[in-house]
């Protein structure tokens, strides 16, 4: 096998600016996606006083402790709550990823209706559909079980 040789210069000007353009980027959708978290979690008294679980809640439940989650399609849905940039909610309502249970990697999906208890948008309802073609799909050799959390 041949080797490729690299012609990246991390030293040139053209790198940084590319670097540090790719890390604005980076930081601005874990922004979004912490946005994300912060609207479910206002809506934690409310469950709590319900008897119910948060979804993020439900999902760290089923997964086994200390094991990572690789969540999916984090900005689904994102500007079509609200048009406003500022205003948005990602996330679809559905929080889906790859994770283990029971020491099985697994599809976890949980519906996230903590934000605004509404009828499944496109956002959700495409959300659904590539979670559950990623569990259908082969992953590294392997087949992923679907465990989905509707509750």
């Amino acid at each position: 096998m041949s080797i490729i040789e690299s012609t990246i210069a991390p030293s040139s000007d053209a790198y940084r600016a590319n670097r540090d353009g790719m890390l604005a980027l980076i930081s601005r959708m874990r922004a979004l996606e912490e946005r994300s978290r912060a609207a479910s979690a206002a809506a934690k008294e409310r469950f709590h006083k319900r008897g119910q679980l948060l979804p993020r809640e439900r999902v760290a439940l089923v997964l086994d402790p200390g094991t990572p989650f690789i969540e999916l399609s984090t900005l689904a849905g994102y500007m079509f709550d609200v048009p406003d940039a500022d205003k948005s909610v990602p996330g679809g309502g559905l929080i889906a990823g790859i994770g283990f249970v029971s020491g099985i990697r697994c599809m976890v999906s949980a519906c996230s209706w903590s934000k605004a208890p509404a009828p499944i948008c496109c956002a959700t309802a495409s959300r659904i559909l590539c979670a559950a073609a990623t569990s259908f799909a082969t992953w590294r050799g392997c087949r992923l079980p679907d465990y989905l959390s509707s509750r």
